[in-house]
């Protein structure tokens, strides 16, 4: 009997900034998300990261049964007297990673309840930047033309903080092969290579062809104009003459960035707010509860009782800020005795003075009744951000942050109250008995 052995290689471009942590205990001193490194301290994208997302993409596309019968699956029969299980049929090898740039940058949680950055959270992180080119390896020894259809059509989404566009990557190649181990060419092709050399040896035959990627996901976008400063996030930096200057950071362009996770933070503790002033059934409870509510499903939550969390259904990205015009204002800290200014506590800080910034939030797993619900309750913050009472960045509180919405596609704001207050009747029945 003749044994032919399959393998591909596909090649991936990195198309948003991508986190696989590392599972290491914290350092003093020490980055708290160090990016996942191998032995030499090269960046590295685990395969098993990579198997999930090629078995739900072979379950969108195909079913369950299909794909079961290629990745295998682990199953109980119904009366529990034995369990049924079988092998994937599709080896994940080896992955690499080459021209990474990684960044370090400093982050912090969301208050629900005042909107700004929770105490005690802040977190050093670091993150693969876009650009850089990741490649797969995979083995299969039968349905080679099933694995090439499914890795050409694929776009994978890897690592965490999806839900603030990170992790997406696009395929840019797939080189496939095979070795027959029963003819002497194989035989010797086999034995004279081993690992990720074997792989390169082999791929070299054929080349697929990638069909061009879609996006499956609807969108929500906002047209925002800057009315007052805008600062966040920024980077110390000594100034010439000795005084602390906080610089804002900026994007591979050049442009002031509003990160994906102070949009949905800002954006949550909103719609949390204004769920809460309705006493509105829909909101999140807290520790106190089960997570089964609409404010848990559409935009995640860390765990239930049993530990499980969920992700966001939704994606925010992050946003430049274009046509801006940036300045320094010098600050100065006030003595808390005296009520004057405190000697050598002056700082200057960059803030975008004008611009224009686009925010938009992605969906894909929404059912209707949780969009309209999505829809009402962010034409109310539209209308909290208009008068000035939903601000963004830093420095909130002394003025800084506000924005004018000009365009928005959330649609019709007049049965916006109307269609909140009747969202008891698109909840599920556990959802109403839980309702206070």
């Amino acid at each position: 009997m003749t044994k032919t052995i399959s393998f591909c290689r596909a090649t991936f471009r990195v198309e948003s900034p991508t986190s696989v942590a590392a599972a290491t205990l914290p350092i003093k001193n020490a980055v708290d998300l160090r990016l996942d490194r191998d032995a030499s301290g090269a960046i590295h994208i685990p395969p098993s990261t990579f198997a999930g997302s090629l078995r739900n993409h072979a379950t969108r596309v195909h079913g369950e049964a299909w794909t079961n019968s290629l990745f295998g699956f682990v199953a109980d029969e119904d009366d529990g007297s034995e369990t049924k299980a079988r092998a994937s049929s599709v080896w994940f090898l080896d992955s690499s990673v080459t021209h990474a740039k990684v960044e370090q940058y400093v982050a912090t949680a969301i208050s629900r309840h005042t909107g700004a950055a929770k105490l005690g959270t802040r977190r050093d992180s670091e993150r693969l930047l876009a650009g850089a080119t990741v490649s797969l390896d995979l083995r299969i020894d039968e349905r080679l033309d099933d694995l090439i259809e499914l890795v050409t059509t694929w776009r994978p989404v890897v690592g965490r903080n999806r839900s603030n566009g990170y992790g997406e990557l696009a395929v840019e190649r797939v080189d496939y092969g095979s070795v027959d181990l029963g003819t002497p060419e194989g035989l010797a092709q086999w034995l004279s290579h081993s690992g990720p050399d074997l792989v390169s040896e082999v791929v070299r035959a054929h080349s697929a062809t990638v069909a061009e990627a879609s996006n499956e996901a609807q969108a929500i976008d906002l047209q925002m104009q800057v009315v007052e400063p805008w600062t966040s996030d920024p980077v110390k930096d000594e100034g010439e003459d000795g005084h602390k200057t906080y610089r804002l950071k900026t994007n591979a362009d050049g442009l002031p960035r509003m990160s994906a996770a102070s949009q949905r933070g800002v954006l949550r503790s909103s719609i949390s707010f204004i769920l809460t002033t309705l006493e509105s059934p829909l909101r999140c409870r807290g520790e106190a509860c089960e997570h089964d509510r609409w404010e848990c499903r559409v935009f995640g939550h860390g765990g239930a009782a049993d530990g499980v969390g969920r992700r966001s259904a939704l994606t925010f990205r992050e946003s430049p800020i274009v046509d801006g015009v940036s300045a320094f204002r010098t600050r100065n800290a006030i003595d808390r005795f005296t009520g004057g200014a405190a000697r050598g506590a002056l700082w200057r800080t960059e803030v975008v003075t004008e611009g224009m910034v686009h925010l938009r939030i992605e969906y894909r797993s929404v059912s209707d009744a949780d969009w309209q619900i999505l829809l009402a309750a962010l034409r109310l913050v539209i209308v909290d951000i208009q008068d000035g009472f939903v601000r963004f960045g830093a420095a909130v509180a002394s003025g800084h942050g506000r924005f004018s919405v000009t365009t928005s596609t959330t649609g019709d704001p007049d049965a916006d109250l109307m269609t909140l207050l009747a969202a008891r009747t698109l909840l599920s029945p556990k959802d109403e008995v839980s309702a206070p």
